[in-house]
């Protein structure tokens, strides 16, 4: 993620797109602290402290990237729900045995999640087919 932030800033900056810059800039520095606040916490107070606060933001992270596609349902455009949610279903149930099996609710839930989420999606997608367009409000 931090990766992706430094991508977009250094792209940004090319642009000479403020706002960009902005955006990517406070981003990477929310993530920085969060890595390195998670880690003082860890050395300085308590492991488990700091395991929490990441699990609990890795979770928020998970779900709102999973969740995102579903926008398109107050648009009436689909195009961002896409057939490669198939894939997405198939690793978020995979992830979700995983978290359970080895007892870790911040995996599992997110994925669990994330798992009904593109399931939804899917649902979506095959019922609704080509007919899933924006209702016009009657003026």
């Amino acid at each position: 993620m931090f990766i992706n932030c430094i991508c977009w800033l250094k792209y940004g900056l090319l642009l000479a797109d403020e706002a960009m810059v902005l955006a990517y800039f406070t981003s990477g520095l929310f993530i920085l602290g969060l890595f390195y606040g998670t880690d003082y916490i860890a050395k300085n107070y308590s492991f488990v402290n700091a395991m929490h606060i990441l699990g609990l933001f890795c979770c928020l992270m998970s779900v709102t990237l999973s969740g995102s596609p579903l926008v398109s349902l107050r648009t009436g455009n689909k195009g961002s729900m896409n057939y490669p949610g198939i894939l997405s279903a198939v690793l978020g149930g995979i992830w979700t045995y995983y978290g359970y099996q080895i007892n870790d609710l911040f995996v599992t839930i997110p994925n669990l999640l994330g798992f009904l989420i593109s399931m939804f999606q899917i649902y979506i997608i095959y019922a609704w087919g080509n007919r899933y367009t924006k209702l016009e409000s009657k003026e």
